[in-house]
C-alpha cells in the first residue's frame, strides 16, 4: 500500500489518498464526530476529495495526518496523526474516528503508532494536544498517553485545554 508511515496489529496509517475522500466525507458529516472540533463538515464527497488533493502537509514537513485503516477489512476508520503550526513550530497530536468504532481502543492505537513515527522518523521530541474542555473521551486518551495539562484558553465560543508530552529521542 503506497504511503504506509506506520502498522499496528490492527490498523494501518498511510498518506491521505482519494480514495478516502468518500470515508472522509462521512467522517466529517457526523455532527457527534464533528462536535468538539471547530470544524465544519464538506458539502460533498467531491470537496473532501479537494481538501484530499489540496493537503500539503507531507510536503512542507514531511509528516501530517494520516488516514486510519482497519488492517482486518481495508475500512477507513478516520485519521490520526501530526500537525506542524508553521508559526510556533509546535507539533500537534491529532485524531478523528468514525462513531462506530469509538470506545474500542482504535484511537489509542493510532495515537501511539502516530507519535512513534514523529520520534523515531522525524526527531520530535515534544508533542502538543488540543481538546476542547467537554471533550472527555479525547482529555482521558491523551492522559492515557502521558500528556500533561498545560492550561486552558478561550477561542469563542469553547475553552480548550492545552496538553504536552516530552518524549526522550
Amino acid at each position: 500500500m503506497v504511503g504506509v508511515v506506520n502498522t499496528t496489529p490492527r490498523l494501518i496509517l498511510r498518506e491521505f489518498s482519494l480514495q478516502d475522500a468518500e470515508g472522509f466525507y462521512w467522517l466529517n458529516v457526523d455532527s457527534h464526530v464533528l462536535r468538539y472540533t471547530g470544524d465544519e463538515s464538506f458539502d460533498s464527497i467531491e470537496a473532501a476529495a479537494r481538501f484530499i488533493e489540496d493537503y500539503d502537509e507531507y510536503k512542507r514537513h514531511g509528516f501530517g495526518r494520516w488516514s486510519v485503516i482497519e488492517r482486518a477489512t481495508g475500512r477507513y476508520l478516520g485519521f490520526c496523526g501530526l500537525r506542524k503550526d508553521t508559526l510556533s513550530g509546535e507539533v500537534d497530536l491529532g485524531f478523528r474516528l468514525m462513531r462506530s468504532v469509538w470506545r474500542q481502543g482504535f484511537a489509542a492505537e493510532a495515537a501511539q503508532a502516530a507519535l512513534q513515527v514523529g520520534i523515531k522518523d522525524y526527531k520530535i521530541s515534544t508533542f502538543y494536544g488540543n481538546v476542547m474542555r467537554e471533550n472527555e473521551a479525547s482529555i482521558q486518551l491523551l492522559k492515557k498517553l502521558k500528556f500533561e495539562l498545560l492550561g486552558a484558553e478561550q477561542q469563542a465560543p469553547s475553552e480548550w485545554f492545552k496538553f504536552v508530552l516530552h518524549q526522550s529521542i
